[in-house]
């Protein structure tokens, strides 16, 4: 006999059903076994039959149990024989309890697969998969947790009965759920004190099964069932769960389809075509047209670049037709989300101003080798840049990506004034004619914007840039020698790439290095601008397209230092082109590419549009400036704003209009200084995020307050403003919160309660979340009315509600989404 085996604290009732058993009954009355005995222990009286004393005793076996045992003349052969039967016993149970274990399985899937399929919301689902792995475990709680692949968290979407999770995000640096996420397998712990894996939540739960949510081959979530009492999970229980797990897996995926369609095909109604539109091909071109002239406007930089450099005309033509091809690349890998690479937005690329004062740089100190190699250096930095982003998420608060898209703005009144006025090195007095065709030009985009017709609206910047045009030919504005150089130039002329030569200084990379920085932050200001514009729900940067569009924009500079170009970026002039004409169609966005590589090998057209005259140009820069001064405005109002906001916003924006009105603040810089106080865009986008740093070391996100029962409920909302202007949280989110928890408060006073109520608010940029707590053993009798209240208060304010009843206090549990 097995040294383990011995006898179960059942064997004496499973023996004597045994014997009680028809075959059994005739096994023992065959003459052979007549003299048997059958006992529960060695010493044991009797069990069912008693034929003959003596002999030696066989254990009847069950498994690794020990039954009882035979005695007597041939005992061997009748304890063999029983327990051969007692093992058919084993197997039949087992069959019994797996097919049980099946029809709950396709009995729970039967029911639950109509449930997922009648809603569309994937909290309605997560509820749906709470309900369902109650009623089939028998457990006392539940709890969905999805997977927050921008903060790296698990965020907690519904849950029933007892607390398994007590927070409403979980990071997932290590730990017990942060194993099962890895391993994608669910797991059965049937202790978890002895378990040396932290929960990490604080609960009651002694037992859990937990398994993963997968849908395509990846995780996305998990679900959890606990036990507050010491409890023995099945692998029947853990397979039932996996099952409950994929069945809602799946529905949360389709839930998130049906929102992102939902999104997709409802647009701001400030919008003619959206994201995924294709608008007619009589529209298309013009469309295109009208951004590309408006990027050429930058084609200067490569010009200034070139001359730097003492390169020869030709040669300047190849650094601006390599750096049109390279503008062509990175702005069609803008336009989708191809895995990592991306932002997803109509968001092309220009020569950036930003490089160009370390560019030049290094043109003076190691010509063009030297520039094309800080340019893929460039690039190189923003490739890392875009590693870290998510990280830095807290760097690129949405008033700090105003404060950026706002300077944007700014900047371009700086270049467009002088310009409008007809100032030039030559001239320092205004030129009338110059104002009045900048005047009328910058006139026909208003009016063609503002009109209810949408076809001028959709062409408005086009009309009026053909219309300074011609007025500025009809007045002589434009002289002759533009005409001789536009004559000159041919139509068709294959680029005289350089000599691919790359090199790099030391001495130059910490000036790169900031110039990089600042461009990366400016594209993630931008792209939070374009996906405001196109989102009539926004309500944070998705960080993720940020982080795809500094990828784009990365790659853009790498492709321009391998063919020979200078560093580009993206245009904010164009974010606010798409924004004044309501045309954000990515389709627009692969046109303008295939423009830019067109005009690489086409001079004449590209120096038509470089030869345009100052005062149009103007207009057209003013025109954008316009939305994204607006745009700016709207990121940082977004936000309660309180004294520390107010320093953050207003001495950065004064840093760089400072700046620009008293340039010589900076003709004493070093040369690593250069790259950030040479542009005031560049200089204000490094102290506010500088200051958002700084002011914001110490801000707690979490805070309390303890009503009396003679202080008044509106109080709550004083208190939440307050708070909220200093967390930087949405207006309507406080405002919303304000009101649902002063309503409840009102309610458990109506409903007698006279203690304190100890209310704990915290804050992340993804959710706000508020505990009310009390002590008063009365409030038990009230809870189904309290409940009753509760259901209205979720419709109302559209909040996530749940109340739990301890030996120690009585807590309601309250979630806005951020």
């Amino acid at each position: 006999m097995d040294a383990d085996a011995g006898a179960s604290p059942n064997a004496d009732h499973r023996l004597r059903r045994l014997l009680r058993r028809k075959p059994v009954l005739a096994l023992l009355a065959r003459p052979e076994y007549r003299d048997c005995r059958v006992t529960d222990s060695l010493e044991g009286a009797p069990a069912a039959i008693t034929a003959a004393n003596g002999g030696d005793a066989h254990p009847v076996m069950a498994g690794r149990d020990v039954l009882g045992h035979v005695h007597g003349a041939n005992a061997g052969a009748l304890a063999a024989s029983l327990s051969a039967v007692a093992e058919l016993d084993i197997e039949g149970r087992a069959l019994a309890a797996d097919a049980l274990d099946r029809y709950r399985e396709l009995s729970m899937l039967y029911s639950v697969t109509d449930r997922f399929l009648a809603v569309p919301d994937i909290e309605d689902v997560a509820r749906i998969a709470c309900d369902e792995a109650q009623r089939f475990t028998r457990c006392d709680g539940v709890a969905v947790l999805l997977l927050n692949e921008e903060s790296g968290t698990l965020d907690l979407v519904a849950s029933l009965g007892a607390e398994v999770h007590s927070r409403s995000s979980l990071p997932l640096d290590h730990g017990l759920l942060a194993d099962i996420l890895r391993s994608g397998s669910g797991e059965i712990v049937n202790d978890l004190a002895a378990d040396s894996r932290a929960f990490g939540a604080e609960n009651d739960l002694r037992s859990i099964a937990c398994s993963p949510l997968k849908s395509k081959n990846r995780v996305i979530g998990l679900i959890i069932a606990g036990n507050e009492t010491q409890r023995d999970f099945s692998a029947g229980d853990l397979q039932l769960l996996t099952a409950l797990a994929s069945q809602a897996a799946a529905a949360i995926d389709v839930a998130r389809l049906y929102g992102e369609i939902e999104a997709a095909t409802t647009l701001p109604s400030d919008l003619v075509y959206g994201l995924n539109d294709t608008p007619p091909p009589r529209h298309l071109l013009l469309l295109a047209v009208q951004h590309v002239v408006i990027a050429l406007v930058m084609l200067p930089v490569p010009v200034l670049v070139g001359q730097s450099a003492g390169l020869t005309g030709a040669q300047t033509a190849s650094l601006v037709s390599m750096t049109l091809i390279a503008m062509g690349i990175a702005t069609l890998l803008q336009l989708q989300r191809l895995g990592p690479v991306g932002s997803g937005f109509l968001a092309p690329q220009i020569p950036s101003a930003i490089y160009l004062p370390p560019t030049l740089l290094a043109a003076q100190a190691g010509g063009l080798a030297l520039v094309f190699g800080m340019t893929f250096l460039a690039g190189a930095m923003g490739l890392a840049l875009s590693q870290i982003i998510g990280r830095l998420r807290k760097l690129f608060p949405p008033e700090v990506c105003g404060v950026v898209v706002l300077m944007i703005g700014l900047s371009l009144i700086k270049v467009a004034l002088p310009l409008l006025l007809g100032l030039t090195e030559h001239r320092a007095v205004v030129d009338p004619r110059a104002l009045a065709v900048g005047t009328l030009t910058l006139l026909v985009m208003v009016t063609g914007t503002v009109s209810r017709r949408g076809s001028l609206r959709l062409y408005a910047a086009i009309l009026g840039l053909l219309t300074g045009y011609a007025a500025a030919l009809a007045i002589g504005l434009a002289d002759a020698e533009t005409f001789q150089i536009l004559r000159a130039a041919p139509w068709l002329s294959l680029p005289d790439r350089p000599a691919f030569a790359l090199s790099v200084s030391p001495l130059l990379m910490l000036p790169f290095l900031i110039a990089a920085l600042a461009s990366n932050i400016k594209v993630v200001g931008l792209i939070t601008s374009a996906q405001r514009a196109n989102d009539p729900t926004w309500k944070r940067p998705d960080m993720a397209s940020a982080r795809g569009g500094i990828i784009a924009d990365a790659a853009g500079n790498l492709s321009s230092g391998i063919l020979g170009g200078v560093g580009t970026s993206v245009s904010g002039s164009n974010i606010g082109l798409a924004q004044a004409t309501g045309a954000t169609s990515r389709v627009i966005g692969v046109l303008v590419a295939a423009i830019f590589v067109t005009l690489a090998f086409v001079p004449k057209l590209t120096l038509a549009v470089t030869l345009m005259p100052g005062p149009v140009i103007a207009a057209g820069l003013l025109f954008t400036s316009c939305f994204l001064l607006i745009s700016g405005i709207e990121l940082i109002v977004s936000r309660l704003i309180d004294a520390r906001r107010t320093f953050i916003i207003g001495l950065s924006v004064l840093a760089g209009v400072g700046l620009d009105l008293v340039p010589e603040a900076a003709s004493e810089a070093p040369d690593w200084a250069a790259a950030f106080l040479g542009s005031p865009l560049a200089f204000a986008t490094t102290v506010v995020v500088i200051l958002n740093l700084l002011l914001g070391l110490g801000v707690i996100k979490r805070t309390h307050l303890v009503l009396k029962p003679e202080e008044p409920a509106r109080d709550v909302i004083r208190f939440l403003e307050r708070w909220g202007a200093a967390w930087g949280a949405r207006r309507d989110v406080i405002q919303r919160a304000g009101s649902a928890l002063r309503d409840l408060c009102e309610e458990l006073r109506a409903a007698g309660l006279e203690s304190d109520i100890t209310l704990t608010v915290a804050f992340d940029e993804f959710r706000l979340t508020a505990e009310m707590r009390w002590i008063d053993e009365r409030m038990c009798e009230v809870r189904q009315d309290l409940e009753r209240s509760l259901g209205h208060m979720r419709r109302r304010y559209g909040c996530r509600l749940r109340f739990q009843q301890s030996a120690e206090s009585d807590k309601l549990l309250v979630d806005f989404d951020h």
